[in-house]
């Protein structure tokens, strides 16, 4: 039988719990309570527990205290913090000092339940590989597995600086998420991208829609996949030629134009617009030359006067118009390609 030590100086949360737990029946889990750290200490002492259950703000020793001087002397034993504050500034030192889960204090029965149920998958997963030092972490992800596997029934929330949103988990499967404005894989796969924040367990309730019809599983291993191709996109363009890098010596001005979006990008011109409104006028009369002289698709046009050159090069929808020394235009142009291409995959 494996035993929870709780850890609060509210005596009648201390009753409640062992009431509960009491109510519950179960044969696998017994309560130990401790009034004070000093009181816990002993009953650690003792030995025997597996899970610890402290509150975050008591008296003499507070509960991140406790939660450090436990970490170090019983590293592999789980920690679970409680706030009934809503104080978030303790959550990542709590994670950090070896907190398994940090949840709100339960004010009613039926979050009672969701700190029991939260508790008991916390140790069913322990013999479960890989898991025990994931579920450390407290991260999004493990905590969904935790409650997904243990076919557990509750309403997850989610918050964070960046965004909220909640996931509802009914019998182990994903019926519904939302995120802000967002709902089903769109909010789950932003919530997912979450680096900070915090998250907090409550009764479950029905959805009014449900937005999610695959399996849990199929949506972390989707969204793992979606990240890890937008992340490889990422390092496809950092090692792409970039378009200031590529601007030479030789390379006087240029005007990358789009019809749709206009200037997308110049390098040494002192009126962008203005060579936007040329391109636009030499686009269009090469339209006119065409209709009378039938010769393809217009491609590049070509000034030469002095030591100088003025090139209007065309790449799917977008125009470049560069001016150069005469002498360094075969690399020049290569480079103005790739400029091109470049803004061609943004």
């Amino acid at each position: 039988m494996e035993t929870v030590l709780f850890v609060d100086d509210d005596v009648s949360f201390l009753e409640t719990m062992e009431r509960l737990f009491q109510l519950k029946g179960t044969k696998t889990l017994n309560v130990k309570v401790a009034a004070s750290v000093g009181n816990a200490v002993k009953v650690l002492q003792e030995g025997g527990i597996d899970v610890v259950v402290t509150d975050i703000r008591m008296p003499v020793v507070d509960g991140l205290q406790f939660l450090r001087l436990l970490h170090r002397k019983h590293p592999d034993m789980h920690k679970v913090v409680l706030t009934g504050y809503g104080d978030n500034s303790y959550r990542e030192a709590c994670l950090q000092a070896g907190a398994s889960l940090f949840l709100e204090k339960p004010k009613n029965l039926e979050e009672m339940d969701s700190l029991y149920a939260a508790i008991f998958e916390l140790l069913n997963l322990e013999a479960q590989e890989g898991f025990k030092g994931l579920i450390r972490q407290a991260s999004l992800s493990d905590v969904l597995q935790m409650f997904c596997l243990g076919g557990s029934s509750v309403l997850l929330e989610v918050r964070s600086s960046s965004g909220s949103g909640n996931i509802y988990i009914e019998n182990g499967e994903i019926l519904h998420v939302e995120m802000d404005k967002m709902k089903g894989f769109e909010a789950f796969y932003n919530l997912m991208l979450l680096t900070g924040g915090e998250f907090s367990v409550k009764p479950y309730s029905k959805p009014l829609e449900t937005t999610i019809t695959t399996s849990w599983q199929y949506l972390l291993m989707e969204t793992v996949r979606q990240i890890d191709e937008a992340k490889h996109k990422e390092s496809l363009r950092a090692e792409e030629p970039s378009a200031q890098n590529v601007a030479t010596a030789g390379l006087e001005e240029i005007v990358v134009y789009s019809k749709q979006k206009g200037v997308v990008y110049s390098h040494a011109s002192e009126d962008p617009e203005i060579r936007a409104d040329l391109i636009e006028f030499i686009l269009l009369k090469s339209l006119q030359i065409l209709e009378c002289v039938p010769s393809g698709c217009f491609e590049k046009l070509e000034i030469e006067g002095g030591m100088t050159r003025a090139t209007l090069l065309i790449s799917n929808e977008l125009t470049a118009l560069a001016t150069s020394s005469s002498e360094s235009w075969q690399s020049i142009e290569k480079e103005l390609i790739e400029i091109l291409s470049t803004h061609s995959l943004n």
